[in-house]
């Protein structure tokens, strides 16, 4: 299973001390993925758990299902957590088919367990012939570009490191190390769309016509996911290059990104998004699933809702003193030269006559930039420097007593400048990222 092993590497979808939740049906491929990630365990010092969702539809197979998945778990000494379900009901009452039922029951209990246990990452056992297939079902179907471009590798904490690999492989694997596995029989029944297409389309294919079928498709796959993605990153992420698009292009180009995020798609919303591509300023969109649609100064993106607490409270500053504040690092000390730095602002500190503090913007706070001899309003500052909207009531400001002497690391006041008669020399350094 070398594909497992380059797969988990190249795309880093595993990191050591992952807490890993195992979509876990106890058929081949699920089993094939439990054993790898068990092989790979101490490296990683992961934490595994098993997840197993007993639908109900097959009677005394399905509790056999269940009840390997239990030995599965004890021999191996894995947490397991299992649901039964009766999916047929729920399908019913939702007005859902069994498969969407399935999918839907499957991916809740997965954020539920993982959400109460702390599993950083969900693992899926899907595979190349799945990808293929689910490239046959979409085409025949009907379905846009985007459609065509399979499985997702990752999407949020869903990973799915067998999907370079093929389905004998997985078996010839299990076969290697005389690990045992459950069949569902409803795989083999040709009453599904997506059995007939692996039972019996693919094999014609292959037989009458090309035995590398799947290689190529797999190969076309990679070639529109490079493309959509290129063509994205190129255009949609850079406005001014998206400008140059048709409203169509720059439509088609907004319905692809967000189809990446697993949220609702509507025209409305799509129309929505586009409309801010000629406005000014810093604009964004809830398209659900606590997600924003950004469009900033120079670019567009989806962006994740902010879910840290923005610190707002006002501190006095001592000197010296180092602290954090919203994620920068703020320094002061006293010094004896003044040294052209990155980030380091100088202040004659005998004309500070009141007590020096931090906090976050509020409105109608203004200052006068160094070098101008009028005061500028802050939101005006921040607008005409093209800072987003989403950064500007993190960045500390900094004062002393109702005068505001230096915004972040952006721009010192033309208050309290030193020169070479000032006795004593404030040191204030402001860093981001921390």
């Amino acid at each position: 299973m070398k594909s497992f092993f380059k797969l988990i590497k190249e795309e880093s979808l595993i990191e050591k001390n992952d807490k890993i939740l195992v979509g876990f049906s106890g058929g081949p491929d699920s089993v094939a993925l439990g054993r790898l990630l068990l092989k790979i365990k101490d490296e990683y010092n992961l934490s595994l758990g098993l997840c197993h969702i007993n639908h109900l539809l097959r009677g005394e197979n399905s509790d056999g299902d269940e009840q390997f998945v239990k030995e599965f778990a004890e021999e191996f000494k894995i947490p397991f957590h299992i649901l039964r379900k009766n999916i047929e009901e729920y399908g019913n009452f939702n007005n859902q088919g069994l498969e969407e039922a399935g999918r839907n029951v499957r991916y809740e209990y997965f954020a539920e367990i993982s959400k109460k246990y702390g599993y950083n990452k969900i693992a899926l056992a899907h595979n190349l012939d799945d990808n293929v297939e689910t490239f046959m079902f979409r085409l025949m179907r009907g379905t846009g570009l985007h459609g065509l471009k399979g499985i997702p590798l990752r999407r949020e904490n869903i990973i799915r490191p067998l999907l370079l690999s093929f389905k004998k492989d997985i078996l010839n694997y299990l076969d290697s190390i005389n690990q045992k596995y459950r069949i569902d029989e409803s795989n083999n029944e040709l009453v599904y769309s997506r059995n007939k297409i692996r039972l019996e389309l693919i094999p014609y294919i292959e037989e009458k016509f090309n035995p590398k079928f799947k290689n190529n498709i797999v190969n076309l796959i990679d070639e529109i996911s490079s493309v959509e993605k290129k063509e994205f990153e190129s255009n949609s992420l850079k406005l001014s290059n998206i400008k140059k698009l048709s409203k169509k292009e720059r439509e088609n180009l907004i319905y692809n990104e967000l189809k990446n995020y697993d949220v609702e798609v509507t025209r409305n919303k799509v129309e929505e998004i586009e409309s801010l591509i000629f406005k000014d300023g810093y604009k964004e969109i809830n398209i659900g699933k606590d997600y924003l649609f950004v469009k900033n100064y120079e670019k567009l993106f989806v962006k994740k809702k902010e879910l840290e607490k923005v610190q707002k409270d006002k501190i006095q500053l001592d000197i010296p003193c180092k602290m954090s504040y919203n994620k920068y690092k703020i320094s002061l000390s006293f010094t004896e030269k003044i040294e052209e730095k990155e980030n380091c602002f100088y202040f004659d500190y005998s004309l500070i006559k009141e007590k020096l503090f931090v906090r976050t913007k509020l409105e109608g706070d203004k200052f006068m930039p160094k070098g101008m001899t009028d005061y500028k309003k802050l939101k005006k500052f921040f607008i005409d420097e093209k800072i987003d909207r989403e950064l500007r009531d993190k960045i500390p400001l900094i004062f002393s007593g109702e005068d505001l002497i230096l915004v972040g690391n952006l721009r010192r006041s033309n208050h309290y400048i030193p020169n070479k008669e000032s006795q004593k020399i404030l040191l204030l350094k402001i860093e981001e990222g921390i």
